[in-house]
């Protein structure tokens, strides 16, 4: 069947995201969507003010002249700006796109004339830097809209426009047009193109990688197969989200579950941020695990002998069992009851040292896990899940249940997907997620 040809996947009546976050930011209105910190402060924002936000960017964008199918793009790291430009054009029917900041001009140039797009949002005057370079060479741009001010107080430029005097525009039209933004909104359909995201695969320049409405919809259903936490439960935004985990993350998962996304001062201060957000859901590489790991082991180098010893008891009692979970043997109750003791005594310190107190899904993925760290992490008792997708799956294709766990295993297909290898032991996935 044409992927025209399909029904729409509907979530609570809809079938598009703009349609689903219109209907969350009414249900859930006064509740915390979103947290920033800035200069050692959260702020946050409702899902009221996260939809009064997104609709005056989109407004503002087709004033600008972006039409439905126009592309957008977004260069910067994350913040809530990003995902009110992002939400706010695919509600006015425009295909979002990103770009990682580490990309050089010329990287930047290529997604740019490869997508059209027409307006670019950057984040300060580094990624501004980048754009001056090669906007004569990207044709179809109409503007650039700057989130941060820094150190342009002097900066003139006709083509340039700071994101808060764009944003204020968005919201004097919204006076009196706030019904086209509605409209934008009714008029979605699920096959429509969400977002492009920019892969190489693993040959040649990037593709852009088209994701529809459906895909999205899918994604969005699946959401509870592998989490489990609901609203006022918090996370945190630090992996790039021009990639595909990362905008599920944020931008979509965010839809199904309610869940508050907070965004870090800066890259550099995510650790801490961590230790303060002490969030209910946590998903990263198994590097950025591995560097967790590496705080409590230098941490307990310089603690006192009687809390070292403690540790490495508490240590030693949590792999044991950890080990018989994964090669699904018993565990006598007496070991059950001294672990739970120890972990009283020493490991909810770890725990709180490392802000993983409040965590009931500790995700993984992107790349093979060593088997020590899975069984240290089930030894402090936390199960950090495997999961595997693909950006051209939109994301999630397989996730790891918390009931079985074993070294090696990506988890369990998502409901009507098809997973299986091909001749040349490829994998091959069939299934409302699968791009394009």
């Amino acid at each position: 069947m044409a992927l025209e040809q399909m029904p729409p996947i509907l979530l609570l009546g809809h079938d598009t995201p703009a349609k689903l976050f219109r209907h969350r930011c009414t249900e859930w209105a006064d509740r915390p969507a979103l947290r920033r910190k800035q200069k050692g402060i959260w702020y946050s924002v409702t899902w009221a003010g996260y939809y009064e936000r997104a609709r005056a960017v989109g407004l503002a964008l087709a004033d600008l002249g972006c039409g439905r199918g126009d592309a957008i793009t977004i260069l910067a790291e994350n913040r809530p700006e990003w995902v009110y430009a992002d939400m706010g054009g695919q509600c006015m029917g425009l295909v979002g796109n990103g770009i990682y900041p580490t990309s050089s001009p010329e990287q930047a140039e290529y997604i740019l004339t490869n997508s059209d797009s027409r307006v670019v949002f950057v984040e300060n005057d580094e990624q501004l830097d980048k754009l001056l370079l090669i906007r004569e060479r990207c044709p179809a741009l109409l503007k650039i809209i700057v989130m941060d001010l820094t150190g342009l107080r002097n900066f003139r430029d006709p083509q340039v426009v700071s994101f808060d005097d764009f944003i204020a525009h968005g919201r004097e039209l919204a006076r009196t047009q706030a019904a086209s933004f509605e409209a934008a909104i009714d008029a979605g359909r699920a096959g429509d193109v969400a977002f492009l995201v920019y892969t190489s695969g693993t040959t040649g320049a990037p593709k852009g990688a088209m994701v529809s409405n459906r895909n999205l919809m899918f994604q969005i259903g699946c959401v509870t197969q592998y989490i489990s936490i609901g609203p006022g439960d918090k996370t945190l935004s630090f992996l790039p989200l021009c990639h595909i985990a990362e905008r599920m993350a944020t931008v979509f998962n965010h839809l199904s579950v309610g869940m508050i996304v907070h965004f870090p001062e800066n890259s550099g201060t995510v650790f801490n941020d961590i230790k303060e957000v002490a969030p209910h859901l946590l998903f990263a590489p198994p590097r950025f695990w591995e560097k967790l790991y590496s705080q409590i082991e230098l941490f307990m180098q310089d603690s006192i002998p009687l809390a070292r010893r403690f540790y490495r008891w508490a240590f030693a009692e949590g792999k044991a069992i950890a080990e018989a979970k994964i090669e699904g043997r018993e565990v006598s109750g007496m070991r059950r009851w001294r672990f739970k003791v120890l972990q009283v005594i020493a490991l909810s310190n770890v725990r709180s040292f490392l802000g993983l107190q409040n965590v009931q899904n500790a995700l993984t993925g992107a790349a093979p896990v060593p088997p020590d760290l899975l069984k240290w992490y089930m030894s402090i008792g936390i199960d950090l899940l495997e999961a595997y997708g693909m950006t051209e799956s939109t994301g999630f294709s397989t996730a790891t249940p918390p009931d079985r766990i074993k070294i090696g295993f990506a988890g369990v297909k998502a409901l009507d997907t098809e997973i299986k290898l091909g001749p040349e032991d490829e994998v091959m996935i069939r299934g409302p997620n699968v791009f394009m």
